[in-house]
């Protein structure tokens, strides 16, 4: 799902998407990208052939979100060239992703 081209101005620097998407989606992008590697993971480890269950809920995660995969892409790419933004967002990412493992472990 993630590619490695960027855009540049003249000067150098990386030209926003056209359609950029805000840190918070970003975020909520990456936090069900996480959950999805998560549940293939586990799928793999039992054994179970799961490649078009992983390319539909990729498509359902670009759906969800209103993005393409170049949409994906470009955003991904661009957050990932601004160091301090990315890791606000991942360190995000890792927050929410805790208080949901906090959630399942109480029930």
């Amino acid at each position: 799902m993630i590619s490695c081209g960027e855009k540049k101005d003249s000067v150098g620097k990386k030209t926003p998407p056209a359609e950029i998407v805000t840190p918070e989606q970003m975020k909520e992008v990456l936090v069900d990208v996480l959950l999805t590697e998560g549940a293939i993971g586990t799928a793999e480890m039992k054994h179970h052939d799961i490649k078009y269950q992983a390319l539909h809920y990729y498509s359902y995660i670009l759906k969800k979100h209103k993005m393409t995969n170049q949409q994906f892409n470009e955003n991904f790419n661009y957050y990932a060239g601004d160091v301090d933004q990315m890791e606000k967002i991942i360190n995000d990412v890792i927050s929410e992703l805790s208080e949901k493992e906090g959630m399942i472990r109480k029930k």
